[in-house]
């Protein structure tokens, strides 16, 4: 999924070109974070260093270099507490959690998780810095425009979502306890890491990366409120462009994103070195 963020944001990746990619991302890290068993190389495409990509490494016995997996993460203003439910077993690093009060139910995926030192059992509290990758979406002028472009069903009437949720809705249907093993079994479970929304955009602000000396497409970054506080969030241009207009302040978005989180703040900075 990470690999695909990454093609949506900056670009694409062949698969002969994916070595190279990784050796280039080891061998130019700015920072690096050693935990006990494994090291997170974490390299910033930009000055401002708004995306983190995160290369996961560990060591065999022979003592070579593991690549473990890739993150790709967005700086953004906001820090969420939540307490963790359960891992999702087919995501890495992903869990259910509720808010801090045990209310509401989510679904998010860490960044730099070793480094809070102990393994995440339910009713965990962790903190982290937050931010929502926008996965897939639609764009309207304003609520009007979306309210008028919602289908009415044989009754005549419209399912209007309400703005400010994070609903783990392909979690919950695909794994309705009504089903049957082999009705769960048959569900498509690709998207069941992400969370639907709706929301108003505000302090929207289009944002230029270069990156390997190639041109590469500006994304867009904004804020919407939901139900857990402020989120910044990140759209790529090929969602912008499907809009056709410019993405301006008081626009609604509908659609679905990631929710992920880095774990690496506060007293646990102390632990990034430069690389």
């Amino acid at each position: 999924m990470d690999k695909y963020i990454f093609e949506q944001f900056i670009t694409k990746i062949d698969g002969k070109d994916a070595s190279n990619f990784f050796k280039y991302l080891l061998m130019n890290s700015q920072e690096k974070i050693d935990t006990k068993e494994r090291r997170y190389l974490q390299y910033y495409p930009q000055k401002e260093k708004a995306i983190k990509l995160v290369v996961e490494t560990s060591k065999n016995k022979e003592g070579k270099l593991n690549i473990d997996g890739f993150k790709f993460h967005h700086l953004s203003n906001q820090e969420w507490e939540f307490k963790i439910v359960t891992p999702i077993k087919s995501f890495p690093n992903t869990y259910i959690v509720k808010r801090s009060n045990n209310t509401g139910s989510s679904c998010i995926r860490l960044i730099n998780e070793e480094i809070i030192g102990k393994e995440l059992k339910p009713g965990t509290t962790i903190k982290g810095q937050v931010c929502g990758i926008v996965m897939s979406a639609d764009i309207f002028k304003n609520e009007d425009a979306y309210r008028e472009k919602v289908p009415v069903d044989k009754k005549g009437n419209k399912t209007v979502m309400n703005d400010g949720y994070l609903i783990p809705f392909n979690l919950i249907t695909n794994n309705d306890a009504k089903l049957s093993e082999e009705e769960r079994n048959k569900r498509d479970h690709r998207r069941d890491n992400l969370l639907t929304f709706k929301s108003k955009l505000k302090n929207v602000e289009e944002i230029e990366i270069s990156m390997f000396d190639i041109e590469i497409p500006s994304y867009y970054k904004a804020t919407i409120d939901t139900t857990d506080g402020e989120l910044d969030i990140i759209i790529p241009r090929t969602i912008v462009n499907k809009y056709k207009e410019k993405l301006t302040n008081g626009n609604t978005i509908i659609g679905e994103l990631l929710l992920s989180c880095d774990l690496c703040i506060g007293k646990y900075n102390d632990k990034v070195e430069k690389n």
